[in-house]
């Protein structure tokens, strides 16, 4: 089992984003409630008290995970 230090090591989450960016990049209408529950539950191993949102800039077509 992981330790505590291990689990909220920010390069692990980044690591596991930048896995599955793809998708992310991807995020429509249809598959919105499935890569937000991803990234929450990723989120929730690192740090069950934070929260995100992801924004999308409509005249670029570019999301941000805020």
């Amino acid at each position: 089992m992981l330790s505590t230090f291990a689990k909220r090591n920010p390069r692990r989450f980044w690591k596991w984003f930048s896995l599955h960016e793809k998708e992310f990049r991807e995020i429509n209408k249809d598959n919105y409630q499935k890569v937000f529950y991803k990234i929450y539950k990723c989120l929730e191993k690192y740090n069950p008290y934070l929260g995100f949102e992801i924004v999308t800039n409509s005249s670029e077509g570019k999301k941000n995970l805020l």
